[in-house]
């Protein structure tokens, strides 16, 4: 139940920065251009420099599937990281 709402709390956050139309990141424009490959190249680096970015996305892209399987505790481990 908490990692439940971890993820809720995560993705709101997440949802309201998106409708504040932020600038994207070059590590997130590839997540959105689905250069997955690429993307999680980049990221797996990032995160080897502490990159809190690289982490929270490496999080969404395992929670919403984006270019890997699915998988909620992967994801909650990266959020955390984050």
């Amino acid at each position: 139940m908490l990692r439940f709402l971890c993820l809720i709390v995560i993705l709101v956050i997440t949802c309201s920065a998106s409708a504040q139309q932020q600038p994207v990141s070059p590590l997130e424009q590839l997540l959105l251009n689905k250069k997955y490959k690429e993307f999680k190249r980049e990221a797996t680096q990032a995160t080897s420099h502490g990159n809190a970015e690289a982490f929270f996305l490496l999080g969404k892209s395992y929670h919403l599937g984006l270019g890997v399987e699915a998988d909620e505790d992967k994801a909650l481990s990266f959020y955390k990281q984050a």
